[in-house]
């Protein structure tokens, strides 16, 4: 997979993942992520993994660690469905 570089920006209210690669040829818009979207990039981008991402996620939701597992596979597996691959926050996109 191509090695793209992405940000993330708040802004009208929501969270947005940017293609900060992209020329005017190949433009792809901005995902609009909610709030827990926003975090696991966020907790990506500084290089946690799966399992940092889910104890943190359990602090911060009150949920189970089965049920905040199954949300960020479920998200990861969105993103990737968009061309968007992060893999233990060492994957192959740059947030």
């Amino acid at each position: 997979m191509e090695q793209r570089n992405y940000f993330l920006r708040q802004a009208a209210g929501a969270w947005w993942l940017v293609d900060a690669s992209q020329s005017g040829a190949d433009y792809r818009p901005p995902l609009q992520l909610n709030e827990m979207g926003a975090t696991i990039v966020k907790l990506c981008s500084m290089g946690a993994g799966r399992q940092e991402i889910v104890r943190q996620l359990c602090v911060d939701y009150e949920a189970g660690p089965e049920r905040i597992t199954r949300d960020v596979e479920a998200f990861l597996g969105a993103l990737a469905q968009h061309g968007i691959e992060i893999t233990d926050g060492k994957g192959t996109v740059r947030i």
